[in-house]
Formats: C-alpha cells, structure tokens, sequence
C-alpha cells in the first residue's frame, strides 16, 4: 500500500494553481480511488473486514488522524456526495459511515458509496470491466 504525503503548503499552492488556470471549473469524471484529498483531509481506503465493516485510514493536518478507522454499512439518511469518487448518493442508498464511539469525531460526517468500496475491490483483484 502506498502513501502519498502532502504537506499543506503544497496542496494551497497546487489549489491557486488548478484555480487561476481555469481547470477547476472543468467537470472531472467521477472515478473512484483507493485515496483521496479533499480540502486538508486525506483518506485512504484500507480494507474491508467483513460485510459491514471497512477501515480507511483519514487525515487532516488541522482535526487529527484516524488510523484504520471503522466504518460500517448503513442507509443514506439525504442526498449527498460520495467522498471517494464524487458520485451522488441518493436517500436510502447504502453508504459506508465512521463508526462513532464516545468523542465525536472530525469525519463524521463524511459517507462513501458502498458500490464505490465494491468496485475498489473489484479494481484491485482485476474483476472490474
């Protein structure tokens, strides 16, 4: 597994730079990976343990870091936009949530697609068309 380090100064300036050229503002398709930048916070997909249950590893120079983090499987409660790939998630459909225990956490609000983990997957092992 390979780990990309970014420090913040370098996300601001590659952010000015994507923004004056004018590439923001053009449509990227919506492509899962295994990580993902958004803001200051960086999330990795690690692995999944069971069929509920999968781990990203999520950071963010400002809110902390969450190691193997446990997500479980649940039920979109409203529309929103899936943190891995961008794709929209509809109310009712099956997202993967940070598992909440005591303190509540930076990420908490943060949902990934369950199709996005399984095409993840199926990335990895060479199953996906």
């Amino acid at each position: 597994m390979k780990i990309v380090r970014q420090d913040a100064w370098t996300c601001t300036l590659e952010l000015i730079e994507r923004l004056s050229s004018g590439a923001a503002m053009r449509a990227a398709p919506c492509t899962p990976t295994r990580t993902v930048t958004c803001n200051a916070a960086r999330m990795e997909f690690v692995e999944r343990l069971s069929p509920t249950i999968v781990t990203f590893n999520w950071r963010d120079a400002t809110s902390g870091c969450y190691g193997e983090q446990l997500w479980h499987l649940t039920t979109a409660r409203a529309r929103a936009s899936c943190m891995l790939s961008g794709a929209p998630i509809r109310r009712g459909s099956a997202v993967y949530r940070p598992r909440l225990r005591g303190r509540r956490a930076a990420n908490a609000d943060w949902i990934v697609l369950a199709a996005t983990i399984d095409r993840i997957e199926g990335e990895s092992s060479g199953s996906i068309d």
